[in-house]
């Protein structure tokens, strides 16, 4: 599979907006390998991101086959309580469910399982994703 997604890219985004000058489009995203925006078409699309700590909602995701998110959707610095950390956490699943991606992997970052919150938890909240533990 290949990524098509640069890291600089994702990070300018989350940190400027849409409006950066390096601004999401098909002709920045061909991957290597690729000459053409047609034989990039026909291939696996993976798009990978994580440790997002509660600012989902402020990232611009890009289409893909697969998403792959790493660990981290809650911020143990604003959520106090278990309550609040679920409450992250089924925001986090509802806009996870929003995305239009086919396949959706979800693997705990050590930030998720705190405030009284366990990998179980996890698990049975994060419903919009393949839960992936010691796969």
């Amino acid at each position: 599979c290949v990524i098509v997604f640069s890291s600089l890219l994702f990070l300018s985004l989350v940190f400027y907006g849409p409006d950066t000058p390096a601004a999401f489009s098909k002709e920045n995203v061909i991957p290597r390998g690729a000459t053409s925006l047609k034989e990039a078409e026909s291939l696996i699309r993976v798009v990978c991101f994580g440790d997002t700590h509660a600012r989902h909602r402020s990232i611009l995701v890009p289409d893909a086959d697969i998403l792959v998110f790493t660990g981290d959707c809650t911020d143990p610095t604003t959520a106090s309580s278990k309550d609040e950390q679920l409450r992250q956490i089924w925001d986090f699943n509802n806009w996870v469910n929003s995305l239009p991606h086919k396949h959706k992997f979800f693997v705990a970052g050590n930030h998720d399982p705190e405030n009284g919150i366990s990998l179980g938890d996890l698990k049975r909240e994060v419903t919009s994703m393949q839960y992936l533990q010691d796969e």
